[in-house]
């Protein structure tokens, strides 16, 4: 267990590992990140994600002086 922590993976725990592919919208449609140069990565990882409702609901309770939020 140790040695996971440290970042060491064992071979058996290797084998059973997939790809997992990350997708983004991109100007209206879906592409992956894989596919991007190294400077539109750089610009992906950097970017700061959001739950729609989160945001919203943050917003109402600024505009309205909410407490409870």
């Amino acid at each position: 267990m140790l040695k996971q922590q440290k970042g060491e993976v064992s071979a058996e725990l290797e084998t059973k590992r997939t790809h997992c592919e990350v997708w983004t919208r991109v100007m209206g449609y879906h592409r992956p990140v894989s596919h991007f140069n190294i400077g539109k990565k750089a610009e992906h990882y950097s970017r700061k994600h959001f739950q729609e409702t989160v945001a919203a609901n943050n917003e109402f309770c600024e505009k309205y002086q909410f407490v409870a939020c």
